[in-house]
């Protein structure tokens, strides 16, 4: 009796390796967004300090009024950058997602195929197996002088 040998196991590897690898990517992807909302979220809450403490203060000279402009104007444009940002980030994990979801598909088709073929040849070997013990018992029964 031969033992079960899947002739495409090197494909089904390699699929595996490519399904892991696509999700692999979508976690660095999702991780990144994570990372940029968390710095849009920790700018946001260091300009709303700031914009608090200066309404706090009576007194301000001009030279404060145009730093706290200036600031306000380039919390603004980093926020607007990092909203680019996150916005290419969806992008590539929608992309990546797709990618990954195609590779899970091709994988389980080939662990399929593995396990149609499986099924084959257990069959093949039940049946062969089956054969050798009637073979078997006749050969007894006969030895037996039972003919």
């Amino acid at each position: 009796m031969t033992t079960f040998k899947f002739r495409l196991g090197a494909v089904l590897k390699y699929r595996e390796g490519v399904m892991d690898e696509c999700n692999r990517k979508l976690k660095e992807l999702q991780f990144e967004r994570t990372r940029l909302i968390s710095q849009g979220d920790q700018l946001e809450q260091r300009r709303n300090a700031i914009e608090s403490d200066s309404r706090s203060q009576e007194l301000k000279s001009g030279s404060d009024l145009r730093a706290l402009s200036a600031f306000q104007l380039s919390c603004r444009k980093a926020i607007a950058e990092l909203a680019v940002r996150i916005h290419d980030v969806d992008l590539q994990i929608a992309t990546q997602s797709k990618l990954a979801m195609e590779s899970k598909r091709e994988f389980r088709l080939m662990e399929k195929l593995r396990l149609l073929q499986h099924d084959k040849w257990k069959k093949e070997r039940d049946v062969e197996i089956e054969a050798n013990a009637a073979d078997s018992y006749l050969s007894k029964w006969n030895r037996e002088g039972n003919f």
